[in-house]
């Protein structure tokens, strides 16, 4: 017979590493994901700039996460339009996916959260068959909504800047057909870069 003396801390060390292994293997890796956007994501006019529309918005809910297009997209709610303004319910797509097998997220930006407020520089959609607004992503769009982000991103408004990098680049021609869509098919209303 054995002692339980021996055997029931012998029985709880097994549960506590079948549970540790349980909890261990349900957490997805996380994968960095590296972009260029081709401009100073830290300068708020510049993101400004490049921006169509920019509000503080609150995540609504997760609609979908895909690992074939790297993609998360969320319903928003804007609480607050700086520069354009959309409907009263939009969806945003973020580089980055959060699902039971993977979680992707771009470098020093997580995933949105649902019911996080966020400031969001966003690009109006250049396909004709989507309303999914993009997220400009880093250090100045995507950051949680406080005094200081929103004042930050007010003066990058008033300050804004077509970003020179991109001057030179097809780019203007990509963001003129999606200024055009968006303004005739799904009620957004955009700044046009200078």
């Amino acid at each position: 017979m054995i002692d339980r003396r021996i055997a029931i801390p012998i029985m709880f060390l097994f549960m506590g590493v079948a549970l540790g292994f349980t909890a261990f293997r349900t957490q997805p890796a996380v994968t960095t994901i590296g972009t260029s956007w081709g401009f100073d994501l830290a300068n708020p006019a510049e993101v400004a700039g490049y921006a169509h529309i920019v509000v503080v918005g609150q995540v609504a809910r997760l609609v979908e996460s895909s690992s074939e297009t790297l993609r998360t997209i969320y319903a928003v709610t804007p609480t607050q339009h700086l520069k354009g303004s959309t409907p009263s319910e939009i969806l945003v797509s973020q580089l980055g996916v959060a699902d039971e097998a993977s979680r992707m997220e771009m470098e020093e930006q997580p995933l949105l959260q649902v019911g996080d407020t966020y400031v969001m520089g966003l690009i109006a959609p250049s396909d004709p068959g989507s309303e999914v607004l993009s997220l400009i992503e880093g250090p100045v769009s995507g950051q949680p909504a406080t005094e200081l982000s929103i004042a930050t991103v007010v003066e990058g408004i008033a300050r804004s800047i077509w970003p020179s990098a991109l001057k030179s680049s097809g780019e203007l021609n990509h963001i003129a057909a999606g200024v055009s869509w968006a303004v005739l098919h799904a009620g957004f209303t955009v700044d046009s870069a200078p």
